[in-house]
């Protein structure tokens, strides 16, 4: 498993945080909710964050997840799930399960 050198952590606003971790300096600050119109944004707030060696998940309370580049901070995609609000993800066994209301979605 492979051990990352900074520590990962997202903000209400949708900014993430890269910090050091021997440190505690902020290395990068990026704004994932960019693509978002600017009245939506004062609505979304983050709900999860799940991180693999390469990407981080960020689940939305919009039923969206945003997939992030670790290295660069730029966002790969950003794609719905559901309508309603949901969990935060969870990794198993190469799948990704989200945990709505009454259901559980299973992503490849």
């Amino acid at each position: 498993m492979k051990k990352w050198p900074d520590q990962f952590t997202i903000s209400s606003e949708g900014l993430f945080f890269v910090i050091d971790k021997v440190s505690g300096n902020i290395l990068r600050i990026t704004n994932i909710f960019y693509q978002f119109k600017k009245k939506k944004r004062a609505k979304i707030k983050p709900t999860g964050i799940i991180l693999d060696p390469n990407k981080a998940y960020i689940s939305l309370n919009n039923g969206k997840i945003v997939v992030v580049n670790i290295k660069n901070g730029k966002t790969d995609s950003i794609f719905k799930v559901s309508r309603d609000k949901i969990s935060q993800p969870f990794i198993n066994q190469d799948y990704m399960f989200i945990v709505k209301d009454n259901e559980i979605i299973k992503l490849k």
